[in-house]
C-alpha cells in the first residue's frame, strides 16, 4: 500500500534540499558533520509530523488525465485528502512521467509543495537511497512508514515510468432525448403544462450534458423543487407570474411560485429582449423555486451575442469568513460572453467552496469529502457527505480565513443583494423557505464597441489562454466553459452516465406514474 508523506514533513524536505543546492552553488561542498546535522533535522521533523493515517486503502479516482488514486493522511489533527497515480511507482525517469501527490487542501499553497513527490530529496528518501536506509532512519517511527520505504537496491536503474490506464466507465449510460422526454412526461403527470414540462426536462437534462451532475436529473426524485415539491404544493404547477416594476429594460417580477427552471428561463428570455431593445436589460423574481444550474440562463444571452449574467440566492447552507453559524447560501454566480466560431466562455460557480450537490454525489456514491469543504455541527473540519443534515454547513470559497475565503463570502453577499434584497424576496438569513430570489441581467456589446471585433478578441483570449504550458500532471490549461464543453461532445455522442442510486430513483418513480423509464444505451432491444 502506499502510504503518503504529510505536506509539512514535505516543506521540511524540500528545505533540506534547497539548503544544499545553494551551498554547493556558492562553491562549498558540505563537510559530514554539516551533513549529519541536516540529516538529524529532517528525521526529527519527519518524527514530529507523522502519524498513522486516517485510511487504511487507497481508492481508484478517474479524473480526466486518467486513473488516479486517494487516500487521506493526517497531520496533527488535520485530515488531508491525496492524489498519486501510480501506488507501487515514486520515481521516474523523465518529469513528464513522475507521479504527483497534491492535497486538496488550503495548506498547501507553495508550488513546490504541490509537487512534492517530483522533487530529488523526498523521492531519495522513499527509495531508500544514499544515507536515507530506512532502519537507520526511522528506528522509532511507525511501522507502516518504515514498511513502505524499500530496502536499499544495489540497482542504480530507475523504475518504469508509471502508466496511466483510464477507467473503464461502470455507470449505465442514457440518451439525452430519452431523458428529456421522460423527465417531461414524468413532470405533465403531476400537473404541469406540456410546453413548461419541456422546457424543465431541457433544462434539467442540459446540465447533466455538461457533467454538471449536482443539478440535474438526480434532483427530479428527491428535491424539493421538483416531483416531492409538486406533490405537496411548494411547488405551482401552473403559475400566473406577475409584474411588480418595470421599466423599458428592467422587470421585477413575482414567481408565484412556479417552478423555477421554467419562470428562470421566461425571466431570463424577458431580460435578453430588454436588452436587445435598450442595450441593456435586468430582471429580479422573488418566490422564485429551485432554478437549476445559473450558467444555462446566462449562456442564453450569449447564444443571441449579447454577455449575460445570472444568479440565485438561496436558504443559508455556509458559514460566513471567520464565523461559526450559517449566513448564507451557495449562491452561485453566472458569467457567459460569445467567443468567435466555438463555444461561449461561460463562468458558472457556486461562492461557497462547492455546491451543495457535490456532497449529495460524494454521499451516493460513498465517499468522504476533501479537506476544505465542510464544517460539522461544531465548527469542525469535516469529510462527511452527510454534515449538513447533521447541523454542519459548507465553507465559503476560499476556505479559510488565510486562504482568502472572505472572498468567496463577499461573493455570496453580493448574490445575496442582486437576487434577495434587491427582488424582496429577503436576504437568506430572513428569507422563508422554500422561497428564493434570482437576479439576470443581459447586455448588447454594440454598445461599447464593434461585436465583431469583440468576439474575435475573445477568440484570441481562448487561444493565448490555451497556448500556457500546463502544470505538471495537467493536459491542459482551460478556459471556463471548455470542460462543459468537452462533457457535452462526449455525453452527447455516447450518453450521459448515471449513479445507480439515481437510476433506481428514477425507476422506482416511473413505476409509481406509469412513466417508462428508457433502457441505458447499447443494452438489448
Amino acid at each position: 500500500m502506499l502510504q503518503l508523506v504529510p505536506h509539512r514533513l514535505v516543506q521540511v524536505l524540500l528545505q533540506h534540499h534547497h539548503h544544499a543546492h545553494a551551498v554547493l552553488r556558492d562553491g562549498h561542498r558540505p563537510d559530514a558533520a554539516h551533513r549529519r546535522d541536516r540529516e538529524v533535522q529532517l528525521e526529527d521533523a519527519l518524527l514530529d509530523q507523522l502519524v498513522e493515517p486516517c485510511g487504511q486503502h487507497l481508492e481508484p479516482l478517474q479524473v480526466r488525465g486518467g486513473l488516479v488514486y486517494r487516500d487521506r493522511v493526517q497531520v496533527g489533527a488535520e485530515q488531508h485528502f491525496c492524489l498519486c497515480q501510480d501506488p507501487g511507482l515514486l520515481s521516474g525517469r523523465r518529469r513528464a512521467e513522475r507521479p504527483r501527490c497534491d492535497a486538496f487542501s488550503g495548506v498547501v499553497q507553495d508550488a513546490h509543495q504541490r509537487r512534492c513527490a517530483l522533487d530529488r530529496r523526498t523521492r531519495s528518501l522513499r527509495q531508500g537511497k544514499r544515507h536515507h536506509h530506512r532502519d537507520r532512519l526511522l528506528p522509532h517511527a511507525p511501522s507502516w512508514l518504515r514498511a513502505s520505504l524499500p530496502r536499499r537496491s544495489r540497482s542504480r536503474s530507475s523504475p518504469p515510468s508509471p502508466t496511466i490506464t483510464r477507467m473503464p466507465e461502470s455507470r449505465d449510460r442514457f440518451e439525452a432525448a430519452a431523458l428529456r422526454v421522460h423527465t417531461a412526461a414524468t413532470l405533465e403527470h403531476f400537473g404541469m403544462p406540456a410546453t413548461d414540462a419541456a422546457i424543465a426536462a431541457e433544462v434539467l437534462v442540459d446540465a447533466d450534458l455538461k457533467g454538471i451532475e449536482s443539478h440535474g436529473i438526480a434532483h427530479l426524485t428527491w428535491h424539493g423543487g421538483y416531483v416531492p415539491g409538486l406533490r405537496d404544493g411548494r411547488v405551482n404547477p401552473t403559475p400566473a407570474v406577475r409584474i411588480l416594476r418595470e421599466t423599458p429594460a428592467t422587470l421585477a417580477l413575482d414567481g408565484d411560485g412556479g417552478m423555477g427552471v421554467v419562470v428562470a428561463v421566461d425571466a431570463m428570455d424577458r431580460c435578453i429582449s430588454r436588452a436587445e431593445a435598450t442595450g441593456i436589460g435586468m430582471v429580479t423574481i422573488r418566490n422564485g423555486r429551485h432554478f437549476g444550474a445559473a450558467g444555462y440562463y446566462a449562456e442564453r444571452a450569449a447564444a443571441r451575442g449579447l454577455i449575460g449574467m445570472a444568479s440565485c440566492n438561496t436558504p443559508v447552507l455556509a458559514v460566513p469568513a471567520g464565523g461559526a453559524e450559517r449566513a448564507f447560501g451557495t449562491n452561485p454566480l453566472a458569467f457567459a460572453a460569445p467567443i468567435e466560431g466555438r463555444e461561449p466562455f461561460s463562468l458558472d460557480m457556486a461562492t461557497t467552496a462547492v455546491a451543495g450537490g457535490k456532497l449529495e454525489i460524494a454521499g451516493r456514491q460513498g465517499k468522504r469529502l476533501p479537506a476544505g469543504w465542510a464544517v460539522d455541527a461544531e465548527g469542525r473540519s469535516s469529510d462527511d457527505p452527510s454534515a449538513l443534515g447533521q447541523g454542519g454547513a459548507l465553507l465559503p470559497l476560499g476556505s479559510s480565513l488565510e486562504t482568502s475565503s472572505y472572498k468567496g463570502y463577499g461573493l455570496g453577499l453580493v448574490s445575496d443583494i442582486l437576487s434577495g434584497v434587491l427582488s424582496g424576496a429577503g436576504f437568506g438569513m430572513i428569507m422563508p423557505r422554500p422561497h428564493m430570489g434570482q437576479w439576470f441581467a443581459a447586455w448588447r456589446i454594440d454598445a461599447f464597441r464593434d461585436p465583431a471585433e469583440f468576439q474575435a478578441e475573445m477568440a484570441q483570449l481562448a487561444d493565448r489562454i490555451h497556448a500556457i504550458a500546463p502544470a505538471p500532471g495537467v493536459d491542459r490549461v482551460r478556459i471556463p466553459g471548455d470542460k462543459e464543453a468537452e462533457a457535452r461532445a462526449d455525453r452527447e455522442a455516447n450518453g450521459i452516465p448515471l449513479d445507480s442510486a439515481v437510476v433506481d430513483q428514477l425507476r422506482a418513480l416511473a413505476a409509481e406514474t406509469g412513466v417508462a423509464f428508457p433502457d441505458p444505451v447499447g443494452s438489448p432491444a
